[in-house]
């Protein structure tokens, strides 16, 4: 993987053949290492266990019928998951979700609790009044 602005790009490095992932403009494709990276420094996880005819096998299928980048229905995580796990999946996409529906309900309470204020205020208002009255 390496560090992109909005996250992590991951791909798979295939020894003889490139790192295949999913790219904006380019979709599933292999690339250079240079090329992937962008100049940028790279992480490399070795998969366990690894099997390199079946992960070449895979790879060779979804190529047969690439499909496009998108980052929110099938980034670079959704294609390197489904070649090694069998099924896309996207966890910075989820953790970006999570963190959306935790801002969400956080904004919720807040709102709830500012409407109480207010409400506390009115009522505060209305009793000062009516002393003053």
């Amino acid at each position: 993987s390496c560090d992109k602005v909005w996250g992590k790009h991951v791909g798979l490095l295939v020894e003889g053949e490139g790192v295949f992932h999913n790219s904006p403009g380019k979709g599933e494709h292999f690339s250079s290492l240079q090329e992937f990276s962008e100049g940028k420094p790279i992480t490399y996880e070795l998969l366990e266990p690894y099997d390199y005819w079946t992960i070449t096998s895979k790879i060779n299928t979804a190529l047969q019928q690439p499909k496009q980048y998108d980052l929110l229905k099938y980034n670079c995580e959704d294609a390197v998951y489904a070649i090694i796990e069998g099924s896309p999946r996207s966890p910075q996409r989820k953790a970006v979700g999570d963190f959306a529906e935790d801002l969400g309900k956080a904004v919720a309470v807040v709102m709830i609790i500012i409407g109480v204020i207010g409400l506390a205020g009115v009522a505060v208002k209305g009793a000062v009044r009516a002393l003053r009255a």
